[in-house]
């Protein structure tokens, strides 16, 4: 049986936050968002039990991710910024994940890619007017990766047990947590 006992609530931009999210603070955004997809891709690549998903298609999300940090880079003349420690600590995290429990990474994977698909358009168009860029951003732009991951994930599930299946949806509500607090917390 799956229980979801809490979901997230909304979290709130104080006007302090808002006034210091400068283009600094949005490419760094940027950086741990391509840290954590560079992760999952990676996955897909080393690990045999990821195959298909590896071969769904080359993501789309993580070269628009590395067009915009470098535009933003430029007008700032600076290099990309390290990754926040809070990022660092969700990627180790990721990565140590699949050993102990597949099904629990892929959970952190679609939720991943599902939140990002589902606000990155609002988000990012949002970002660009507060931090008055002139481009668009690449990366709010229509990509298949989230439709191509759901697919794949629902072909690999049909052949799930109920206790992997359970595994994979008790593992939802960990990885909106985890996801809010290493990439949206430290900047609010």
């Amino acid at each position: 049986m799956v229980e979801i006992t809490e979901s997230l609530k909304p979290l709130t931009l104080k006007k302090q936050s808002s006034e210091n999210f400068d283009r600094n603070a949005g490419l760094k955004f940027l950086t741990n968002i391509a840290g954590v997809t560079s992760v999952f891709n990676k996955e897909f690549e080393t690990r045999p039990e990821f195959r298909p998903l590896n071969e769904m298609g080359p993501s789309e999300l993580l070269p628009r991710l590395e067009t915009d940090i470098a535009y933003i880079s430029s007008l700032l003349s600076v290099d990309p910024p390290p990754l926040s420690v809070p990022c660092q600590e969700y990627i180790e995290f990721l990565i140590s994940l699949p050993d102990t429990s597949p099904y629990r990474f892929l959970s952190h994977c679609y939720v991943f890619f599902k939140d990002w698909s589902v606000s990155k358009t609002t988000l990012l168009t949002n970002f660009r007017a507060h931090l008055r860029l002139v481009n668009k951003m690449k990366s709010a732009f229509y990509d298949p990766d989230c439709q191509n991951l759901e697919y794949v994930l629902n072909m690999l599930a049909s052949g799930w047990t109920r206790s992997q299946k359970d595994e994979f949806l008790n593992e939802m509500p960990v990885a909106y947590k985890a996801l809010s607090d290493s990439l949206l917390v430290p900047f609010l």
